[in-house]
């Protein structure tokens, strides 16, 4: 029923920010490149909007620690670029931020510390660069929920071994392409 703005001002509300915090919604809503969209109902928007404006919502109240699952999923590259042009400007001016990501291009260029779970447990902590590089040659399994028939298109393309046993797939991939390889899953729109 709210448009961008009217939702993102109610956002902040729920933190005790008012009217004061209006020049904040505005660079939140500018930087995200929802400008002009400010005015539109949350419904009308696209997916990859809708996604922006979740951020924004989660940016409203100027929180000191922010928390974003796939803050990149459905993006064009133009907008991966704003989003995260945007929050390593937040994360320079002291916010701490929190990303959970299949888009190891985005771990690599963007964070700090990396931490890997598998099955709720901590399996590695350390910088992008460390973790990258202890991977030598891999065998990627992973589960595919949509888009499974691009995999396969996918791995012919790059020239990747790969076992189907659909849902799963176990792709041979050398290190160097794994974050590129994920980064591509993501923007073929191959969920896993």
């Amino acid at each position: 029923f709210f448009n961008v703005r009217e939702m993102l001002r109610f956002q902040a509300g729920y933190f005790g920010r008012g009217p004061e915090n209006d020049a904040w919604i505005d660079e939140v809503i500018e930087c995200l490149g929802l400008a002009d969209k400010a005015h539109t109902n949350m419904r009308r928007l696209s997916g990859g909007m809708k996604r922006r404006a979740l951020i924004a919502q989660a940016l409203a109240h100027k929180p000191p620690v922010i928390v974003l699952d796939e803050p990149t999923a459905g993006q064009d590259q133009r907008h991966y670029n704003e989003i995260m042009t945007f929050l390593d400007e937040l994360a320079n001016k002291g916010h701490s931020i929190v990303m959970i990501t299949h888009d190891m291009q985005l771990m690599l260029e963007h964070s700090d510390r990396t931490v890997v779970v598998a099955d709720g447990k901590i399996i590695a902590d350390d910088t992008p660069q460390r973790l990258a590089r202890s991977i030598k040659k891999c065998h990627l399994e992973i589960r595919v929920n949509e888009g499974k028939e691009k995999l396969p298109v996918l791995c012919k393309k790059l020239e990747l071994k790969y076992t189907d046993n659909s849902p799963y797939y176990r792709i041979e991939i050398e290190e160097k392409f794994l974050p590129s390889f994920l980064t591509e899953l993501n923007h073929q729109g191959i969920s896993y």
